[in-house]
This record gives C-alpha cells, structure tokens and sequence, in this order.
C-alpha cells in the first residue's frame, strides 16, 4: 500500500519450469502459469523474467482456450467417458472460463447442476476425492483465471526467478472505522512454499499479520502469525500450503502510527479542553481566577485564531491510501472539533455580548470539545 494511495502487489515465483509439462507458445518459447488472479482488468502490470526482460502476457481469448484445454484434461481423468465426452461437458467448463464476475454465481450453480446430473456416486474414497478436488478447482474459474506468460524455451529444466507486479483493489475493511484488513490468496495452493511481505503506508503501523490456510472444503487448515509488541511498517510471514488446492486468507491489523495526527490530534484536544474549562470558570465566576478589573488584551483574537489554523494545517496532506484514511478520519474530526472551539471562543472574544448571551454562547463551545475530549480517548492507540 503505497503514499499514492494504490495497494501493489510485488509477486516473485522461483520456479524450475519442468521439461515434461511443456506447452508451446509462440516461436521458441512456452507457457507458464504465474498465478490465480480475480477477473478483471490488470491495472500497471509488470513483467520481468531472466536478466530482467520483460514477459508477454497471453491475450485473454489464448487464456481462455488454455484454462479450458486444462479443465478437459482434468474432466478426462476424473469423470466417467459418456459425461467427459458429452457436448455439455465442453459447454459448462468453457461457461467457467468465459463468465464474467456478473455471471459468475448463475455460472457455477449450473455446472453444479450439470455435475448433480451425472450422477457421480463411485464406491472408491480416493475417487471420490478426486471428483471433489475437480469440482472446486473447476469452481474457481468462474470468479479466477489463470495468469499465463510466454518464456524463453531454453530455461526448460533450469531454476529461474520470473517477477510481476500489479495494482489491486484496496484489501477489504469491515466497519467504517476498523483496523481490521483482510484479502484474498486464492492461489495460495500453488506455491512450494510462501512467502508474504506487506509494507503499510506513511501513517499507519503494522499490529499483527495472519495468514488463514483453508481447506478446499473450506475449514481451516492452519493459522500463521507475525505478531510484534513494537509498531513497525513491515510484516513478513514463511509458511507452505498443505493441499495444492488451498487457499488462504492474509488478515491485517494496522494502528496509527504514534508520531502524526494520531499524536497531535490527542495532544491538541486536551489542551484546548483545558483551556475552554479554565476560560468556563473564569466567566462563570469572575475574578476567582483573574482579576475582573483587568481587561481583554487585543491582540487575543489574533492568537486564538492562530490555533485553528495550526490544527486545520494537519489535514491538508497530498493523495494517500484509502486505508489511511479511514483510519485516520477520527483522529482528523478530534482536530477539526478542536478547531471549531476555539474558533467560537475567538467569536466570544471579539463580539462583547451581553448577558445571558455571554453564557449561551459557551454551550457549543463545551459541547464541541467535550465531545473532542472523549473522542481522543476513545480512539485510543491499543499498543
């Protein structure tokens, strides 16, 4: 999640692309799949492979043919011969392949309903299993599809690093004020093993970082945990899936960092809190703390009005991540209500109202700040 307010993915495969499973390409190169992606359009894809050059992305119509040469591939071994050579065979798995995200529920319920029909019962645990594991890795083509590249042939057999990168969609956040940050790894399964690095952005620090690995029946399989008692901006979690058809949920517990807003916001809302109260008094009680017969100095309008533009100046900030912002959008509001008071007590200052207006003027100003006050204290940093 980077300052410009995009979430990116940096993704790195180390792989040996093996020799037995090759599928040509164009001219003296093959396919490789680096990934299981929502569908949609890719936003600022990069990518690279060996020496850094870059990889040719298979257009969406090739993507299509292949993801459905490997679901009849699949089909073939799993289901019985008059079903896998049936026409409606063919027609449900390139539904999968080609639904759009609009589809994709009426899609999948209707290749259920075709497999429903089929009539699979086999007496053989292990076959059924496998007919479950076609089921869901058939299922998942209705909301994924299969990221392919084109490499250089002769890596075949050879270990190599091939790289992408993209812009996401912000991770997805419950509540309007929450901390709580979870995401999608659907191709979790597909990794020997996985490594997961997550930088937040300027503003914000990292509490916890979880990965939740889940079975394809969807049980939890395993929970892995980067947990640390110091705020930091970088989390990383090593694990490997236990099924190839796993899939995993990365959940994110961000704070605000303690230098900022977070700090200003609560420091500027108790001393004007202070202020109102002891100023309160004063009015209410005149000469119990000072002298009545003293007058109100001019430039006092002038210096009240110098606070709010202090505290205001902490909202103007360039283009940030969503997240930020939803975080810090109380700690902006204690501001803008500190802001507000102190503007009304220059309103008070300047303007000699009479009595009882003097007095009534003060309810705005106490409630605006008593509210400011036990909003800092309510959002307070849990460390």
């Amino acid at each position: 999640m980077d300052e410009s307010g995009n979430s990116r993915w940096h993704i790195s495969h180390d792989v040996t692309i093996p020799p037995e499973y090759r599928i040509d390409g164009s001219r003296d190169r093959v396919i490789v799949p680096l990934g299981s992606l929502r569908k949609g359009a890719l936003r600022r894809v990069n990518t690279s492979g060996a020496g850094s050059a870059s990889l040719s992305i298979l257009e969406a119509s090739e993507n299509s043919e292949h993801s459905l040469r490997l679901l009849m591939s699949l089909a073939k071994s799993v289901l019985p011969r008059t079903a896998y050579q049936s026409p409606e065979c063919r027609h449900q798995l390139e539904s999968l392949v080609r639904a759009v995200p609009d589809e994709a529920l009426k899609v999948a319920e209707e290749f259920l309903q075709w497999l429903e029909s089929v009539q699979l019962r086999p007496e053989d645990p292990a076959k059924r299993n496998q007919i479950d594991l076609f089921r869901h890795f058939a299922l998942q083509f209705a909301t994924n599809f299969l990221l392919l590249v084109e490499v250089d042939a002769g890596l075949l057999g050879t270990r190599t690093v091939i790289k992408y990168s993209r812009d996401d969609d912000p991770p997805e956040a419950q509540g309007p004020n929450t901390r709580h940050i979870a995401w999608e790894v659907p191709d979790f399964g597909m990794a020997g093993s996985y490594h997961l690095e997550v930088e937040v952005p300027h503003g914000l620090c990292l509490s916890s970082l979880k990965l939740v690995q889940y079975d394809s029946d969807g049980t939890v399989i395993s929970e892995h945990l980067d947990a640390s008692v110091r705020p930091r901006s970088l989390g990383h979690l090593a694990c490997a899936p236990d099924s190839r058809l796993a899939t995993a949920e990365a959940e994110l517990i961000v704070e605000p960092a303690p230098q900022g807003i977070y700090t200003v916001s609560r420091i500027s809302s108790f001393v004007v809190s202070g202020v109102v109260l002891i100023a309160w008094v004063v009015s209410l009680v005149p000469g119990l703390i000072v002298s009545a017969d003293v007058g109100l100095p001019t430039s006092a309008v002038s210096v009240i009005l110098t606070a709010p533009a202090l505290l205001l100046s902490w909202l103007s900030r360039a283009p940030e991540h969503e997240i930020v912002a939803l975080i810090l959008r109380p700690y902006r509001r204690v501001l803008i209500a500190s802001a507000t008071t102190l503007v009304i007590m220059a309103i008070a200052a300047a303007v000699p109202f009479v009595f009882p207006w003097s007095q009534v003027l003060w309810t705005p100003i106490v409630a605006v700040q008593t509210w400011a006050f036990l909003e800092a204290l309510a959002k307070r940093k849990v460390s």
